[in-house]
Order: C-alpha cells, then sequence, then structure tokens
C-alpha cells in the first residue's frame, strides 16, 4: 500500500497536487491518503488578543475545514478514500513530521509560485520539505 500525506492549503496548486493523487491512486492497487493542513502561528492575534487555547484550536480547525475543502471534494468524486488530520505550526517542519509520524511513503504538495524575488528571500514551503523531508517530495504546478 502506498502511504501518500497530500499538503492543502485551498490553492490552485493543492488542488493540481490532489488531480496528481487521484492519478496516482488510479495505478495503483492501494493507497492510503492523508490530507493535511497546517495552520501557521497567528502572532499577531495571540499577541494582542491572548485567546484561550480551545479559541486558536477551533479556528486552526475552521481554517482547516476551508483550506481541505476543494481538496477533499475532488478526491471524494475520483472515490479515493483519505482522512484530514488538521494542526499548527511552522508548515515545513508540521508536513515533515506527519509524514514521518505516519510512515508516508510520499509527500505530495503543489508549487505556490510565490515569485522569484520573494521566493530567493523567504523560500518557498514545498522547497523547504523538499530541501530536509528524508520522505520523497512530488511538488506538482
Amino acid at each position: 500500500m502506498l502511504k501518500i500525506l497530500l499538503a492543502a492549503d485551498g490553492s490552485e496548486g493543492a488542488l493540481a497536487a490532489a488531480r496528481h493523487v487521484v492519478r496516482l491512486a488510479k495505478e495503483c492497487s492501494a493507497v492510503d491518503v492523508c490530507v493535511t493542513y497546517v495552520q501557521e502561528p497567528i502572532l499577531n492575534i495571540e499577541l494582542m488578543l491572548m485567546p484561550a487555547d480551545d479559541v486558536l484550536d477551533r479556528w486552526t480547525q475552521k481554517s482547516g475545514r476551508v483550506a481541505t475543502a476543494g481538496v477533499c471534494a475532488l478526491l471524494d468524486d475520483a472515490r479515493v478514500l483519505h482522512r484530514v488530520e488538521i494542526t499548527s505550526g511552522e508548515p515545513a517542519p508540521a508536513v515533515i513530521e506527519l509524514a514521518t509520524s505516519q510512515g508516508s511513503d510520499l509527500i505530495v504538495m503543489g508549487a505556490r509560485g510565490l515569485g522569484a524575488l520573494k521566493g530567493l528571500l523567504l523560500g518557498s514551503v514545498s522547497m523547504k520539505v523538499a530541501q530536509h523531508s528524508p520522505i520523497p517530495v512530488t511538488i506538482v504546478k
């Protein structure tokens, strides 16, 4: 069984990555797909409002449901069984940690196309995952 971690963030790139996973699922006899969304730290809100942990958790879960909705709908339409994991933290390390802890064989994520200068200065999440992951990474355009 091919274990795939599919990173979703609500972007067109994530939908392209999901379409790639659908193609993989049709070619493999069995796949285990985990769709993940990582809510980046909300430092301004945390500093200004100091919300309780349950408020931040509800915010993260709601953001995750919105960000993964399109990907999940695409997988549902293709009848690819999947589950969703929503968490918070720095996206690249969180994706790698989840994939490693679940024994994933492959991480699939979309390329967001930050632009040359912004990508050079900050680096994209997909590039950070590709550079640091011990698990193979497919970045879909």
